[in-house]
């Protein structure tokens, strides 16, 4: 069966697991498969072992006890799933998202899970660590988008980053006119030229 897994703010991953698993495997299985996400590493079990976890809007026990009277639906450990539950680990704050939980949202096609609306910027500086000055060009569901915007449900947000200028590979740059040969530099480049002007 196939269950979401969303860390509120953070990442989400749909995790094919057995049937009958609880949400301490489901979140083992992350581990497995997405240690890593964005250079970060992700500790899915301790961190649905000590935050607030919902399945479909739920409340869970991080505990094997499941006490009805506290509103929890079912404990981490010993719940069973069932196909497409969608489990939600709330980080930080409260989610003032949509009718379903949380927004979410794709950014270079990995999915992403935020608990309350905010601005493009932040999300890249704040969920996928990324730093926003770094940004060249954005596009939000195909379309060309700023910074600032606001990210809606469901945007799928294509994001293009300064990248490193290309290592110097020892070869000298040179500039060759009529068989001669300049060096790339101010002067050089004037002399190449003149040499051009005179043919």
């Amino acid at each position: 069966m196939n269950i979401t897994i969303m860390l509120t703010p953070g990442p989400f991953k749909l995790i094919e697991v057995r049937n009958g698993a609880t949400v301490i495997d489901v979140a083992r299985k992350a581990a497995e498969l997405f240690p890593v996400i964005n250079n970060r590493p992700i500790d899915w079990v301790g961190l649905v072992k000590a935050k607030a976890v919902f399945v479909n809007k739920r409340k869970y026990s991080n505990t094997e006890s499941i006490n009805e009277d506290q509103g929890y639906g079912g404990s981490i450990f010993t719940t069973s799933l069932e196909n497409a539950d969608i489990i939600m680990v709330i980080l930080s704050g409260r989610i003032k998202g949509n009718e379903s939980g949380a927004l979410t949202c794709t950014i270079n096609d990995q999915g992403y899970a935020l608990a309350t609306p905010d601005t493009i910027a932040n999300v890249l500086r704040d969920v996928v660590g990324q730093d926003p000055d770094d940004v060249t060009s954005v596009t939000v569901n195909g379309y060309e988008a700023d910074l600032e915007d606001l990210v809606g449900d469901e945007d799928e947000i294509e994001v293009s980053y300064v990248t490193d200028a290309p290592e110097d590979d020892g070869a000298e740059a040179v500039i060759k006119v009529d068989g001669e040969t300049f060096e790339a530099t101010p002067e050089g480049k004037l002399a190449a030229i003149q040499a051009i002007l005179e043919l």
